[in-house]
């Protein structure tokens, strides 16, 4: 798992992605770092950062409304009517609305705009990074060059019930490397990476 932190303009948005143990090809490592081109994980792990929020979106605060109290463990939450207990500036669809044009200016590769000045990019074996530091990066990994049908397939798009102005969203990748070879190989391993569920905010 990993987690990646940017600063966008007006809100802050932390990329976390959590996932089961696989074996996978990193997009986020630069062939000139001698890195090797698979990282393997024994196990699960959570990684997540907690920004200062404004005073409106205190978790430890957050209402609690239960739609169904379960038997044992706990309760199902009523997201509509936690949702509208947040009384947040920026509503659920909006918030969603920005994470999906985010996600389609490639997290804001195709859009620099999109984040602050101080923008800082934080990955295993890569940052903190400054903003051009990391678009100059980005612009080297060539990561769609090698896998031309590389799809993150992002589907599930939602407001977090506690945690006021956060989305979360998922992903089920597949990718195949049949266009350049990878960090530095001349040819193509035209082997398919289909990777299992992620989640990121």
């Amino acid at each position: 798992s990993f987690s990646t932190k940017a600063k966008m303009k007006g809100f802050s948005i932390c990329f976390v992605a959590l996932t089961s143990a696989t074996t996978g090809v990193s997009a986020f490592v630069n062939p000139s770092l001698g890195m090797p081109s698979k990282l393997s994980m024994t196990s699960t792990r959570i990684e997540s950062t907690t920004e200062s929020l404004p005073e409106t979106t205190e978790i430890s605060n957050a209402v609690t409304i239960a739609e169904v109290k379960c038997e044992a463990g706990g309760s199902i939450l009523d997201e509509e009517a936690m949702l509208a207990a947040q009384k947040f500036p920026v509503s659920a669809d909006e918030l969603i609305s920005k994470a999906k044009h985010a996600v389609v200016k490639d997290s804001g590769v195709l859009e620099p705009s999109l984040w602050a000045d101080d923008f800082e990019f934080c990955a295993p074996y890569v940052g903190p990074l400054s903003k051009e530091k990391f678009l100059e990066a980005a612009n080297g990994f060539q990561i769609y060059e090698s896998f031309p049908d590389f799809d993150n397939r992002y589907f599930n798009f939602n407001a977090d019930p506690i945690e006021p102005g956060r989305v979360w969203f998922m992903t089920r990748l597949h990718a195949t490397n049949d266009g350049k070879g990878l960090f530095g190989k001349k040819e193509p391993s035209n082997k398919t990476v289909v990777l299992p569920p992620q989640m990121y905010s």
